[in-house]
């Protein structure tokens, strides 16, 4: 094994270039008005809309297209019925439809079985991971955190060797496995004719997860994209020869345009008759940048080549029949009579979904979540900006400096951010009660963040836009927008205050964007000294305090166990403060002193603290709404006042 080069083989590269040919028509459609008119033509369009009567929990598309899969596939063995226990492994499994399509399933047709399943998918919560690579959307493992795996470095990247031996320890609590699914993807939008080889080392990890942790007698479901490359054939050949039956499924649900389809392996033959093969697989397990493949073309019997001819033969002509179809209605104008047609169409294969599964409503008692509305997202959504062609966007020349900044500048104009009805809004349930016990950290480590890249706590479009300002200009050479002299005060006059104590953070990018544990260990000893100068009663003003992290904002919650009250004055141009006001108990120090230790420790290292406190606390409404205010009012703010500064220049 990895002894050959890459190879080819004609026939698929010829439909590899059929194809992209016919993807080449759609590169100076605009995206938003391409997407709106796929959405009406597509003739499962309807199915969620009417699936939603029956409150299925997370219903997505996703949700769809794998209760098809186990609808047709009989992914639950046998032996695990006979046995009433049943053990699941997701991966790239954000943000959980799989999951709740699958107990959704099994309260409807195997209620008696005991299910146990854990997760693994990009970490929302890590600060490192950009939002391109990540499903933006954690209302459902928000609130099933104990069971999903984020891998040895909190990134919950599969494709780190730490993070798959973590994975794999994890499992093994968990043992048998009897089912693994695999729903992961790249996005290929800047370069999407190389789908296919883009998305190769994260299927490659996949599988090598799902052969290390399967139950003999057990199934796998893998999502896949076009099958032309040597790569693919490779993995297929290795999934052939560790299943009993392998089958490729294109559901109902997946969009007809897409080149997205799943292989379902049916009865794993057990890791033992493969080991030799794992064994060579796990050690090249992040190495696939090598320039060799799994098998030499000739190591593949020629009966194995002509089936994967043949099934990309047919997945190729059924996208290209839908692409070429959409774009024959998209350039005629589809008539009134045409559009009930196609209305019909979609009210029918909605109906004929349903009835041909057999979907029926099941309990709230029985949701994966009870009592909890997961209509409503915790994190900060911000739709996808699609109003371009993908000529415009990827093909056309490079934006002269004037011209990014004007289009930087539209985007943020169109922003409204509100602030809330008073110039001070004072956080109730944050402050010290009386009744409370002590409040305990809970400091959870990861990779270092270099550079913060996400954040729960602000929407993408303004990091995205922060992170291009940066990339594209010196900002050290735009001068403060910050002024803090006599800010807060004309605010807080009114209070009462015994004593108070400012302290003033950065305004520069190093503070709110750079999140590396000598940031951290300076906040926290600034901190520190403060609160040991601190007497009872009275106050801490704190300006500028960056609140983009899990580990800042960890530190204004536990700050505010300690005061008698919490208020966020109203952000402006000038900056903003957060006001603890008199100081209630003194054990703050104590916390803190602990804090300091831990970071002294990592000094050095390439781990960090990550969180203080759980993202649940975190998301306390009140809390978290004045939280994500702060940040998009002051994001939007000085991103404005920097771009302005460069076009007066």
């Amino acid at each position: 094994l990895f002894q050959s080069v890459p190879w080819k083989i004609e026939e698929l590269q010829e439909l590899k270039e059929d194809l992209n040919g016919v993807k080449e028509k759609l590169n100076h459609y605009n995206l938003q008005k391409w997407h709106n008119h796929t959405r009406f033509t597509n003739r499962a369009g309807e199915v969620i809309r009417n699936l939603k009567k029956l409150k299925p929990e997370l219903l997505t598309q996703a949700w769809c297209k794998f209760y098809e899969i186990l609808s047709v596939f009989h992914l639950i063995p046998q032996f695990a019925v006979k046995n009433g226990i049943f053990n699941t492994f997701h991966l790239c499994e954000a943000p959980g439809a799989f999951v709740t399509s699958l107990n959704h399933f099994l309260k409807l047709h195997h209620h008696d079985l005991k299910w146990n399943w854990l997760a693994s998918t990009l970490n929302p919560y890590f600060e490192g991971n950009e939002f391109i690579y990540m499903i933006n959307d954690d209302r459902f493992i928000v609130h099933t955190l104990e069971k999903w795996c984020f891998g040895a470095d909190f990134t919950g990247n599969i494709k780190k060797k730490e993070n798959f031996i973590d994975l794999l320890q994890k499992a093994e609590s968990m043992k048998p496995i009897h089912l693994v699914t695999a729903d992961g993807s790249v996005d290929c939008q800047t370069d999407p004719a190389e789908q296919e080889a883009h998305v190769a080392s994260l299927h490659y990890n996949e599988t090598v997860v799902a052969l290390s942790i399967l139950e003999k007698g057990g199934n796998f479901v893998l999502k896949i994209f076009t099958i032309f490359e040597c790569q693919t054939v490779c993995l297929l050949y290795i999934l052939r020869c560790s299943f009993n039956s392998v089958h490729i499924i294109k559901p109902v649900c997946s969009k007809e345009g897409n080149s997205e389809v799943y292989v379902v392996c049916l009865d794993f033959i057990g890791k033992e008759r493969i080991l030799p093969i794992l064994n060579i697989l796990i050690s090249n397990y992040d190495r696939l940048t090598e320039p060799k493949v799994i098998f030499a073309l000739n190591d593949i019997p020629a009966s194995f080549i002509s089936l994967i001819i043949e099934g990309a033969k047919f997945f190729k002509f059924r996208q290209v029949s839908a692409i070429e179809r959409n774009i024959g209605l998209y350039e005629n104008k589809i008539s009134k009579k045409h559009k009930m047609i196609i209305n019909r169409i979609r009210l029918s294969v909605a109906k004929k979904f349903i009835t041909t599964y057999n979907i029926l409503p099941i309990l709230p008692e029985q949701y994966v979540v009870l009592s909890y509305n997961l209509c409503k997202p915790s994190l900060t959504y911000s739709p996808k900006e699609e109003n371009y062609s993908y000529a415009e966007k990827v093909l056309a020349p490079t934006l002269t400096q004037e011209s990014m900044l004007r289009e930087l500048k539209s985007k943020l104009d169109g922003i409204s951010v509100n602030w809330l009805e008073s110039d001070v809004h004072w956080v109730t349930g944050l402050s010290y009660q009386e009744t409370d016990c002590d409040i305990a950290v809970t400091m959870k480590t990861g990779r270092l963040v270099e550079y913060i890249s996400s954040s729960v706590f602000c929407m993408r479009m303004l990091l995205e836009i922060r992170r291009t300002l940066e990339n594209e200009i010196n900002l050290n050479d735009i001068n403060s927008y910050h002024n803090f002299q006599n800010y807060s005060w004309r605010y807080l006059k009114n209070l009462q205050l015994t004593g108070h104590h400012d302290v003033n953070f950065s305004d520069s990018s190093e503070s709110w964007m750079r999140n590396n544990n000598n940031i951290k260990l300076e906040t926290v000893n600034r901190i520190l000294n403060v609160l040991n100068d601190m007497k009872y009663d009275e106050t801490l003003i704190m300006n500028n305090f960056p609140l983009l992290t899990q580990f800042n904002v960890g530190i204004i919650f536990v700050l505010g166990k300690h005061f008698a009250n919490v208020g966020f004055v109203n952000p402006n141009i000038y900056g903003y403060s957060i006001v603890f006001h008199k100081l209630k108990k003194l054990t703050g120090n104590l916390l803190f002193t602990q804090i300091q230790e831990a970071l002294l420790t990592l000094q050095g290292t390439n781990t960090t603290i990550i969180t203080l406190i759980s993202i649940k606390e975190l998301y306390c409404e009140e809390f978290y709404k004045c939280i994500t205010t702060i940040n998009h009012t002051v994001l939007q703010l000085s991103s404005l006042y920097i771009i302005t500064s460069l076009l007066k220049e």
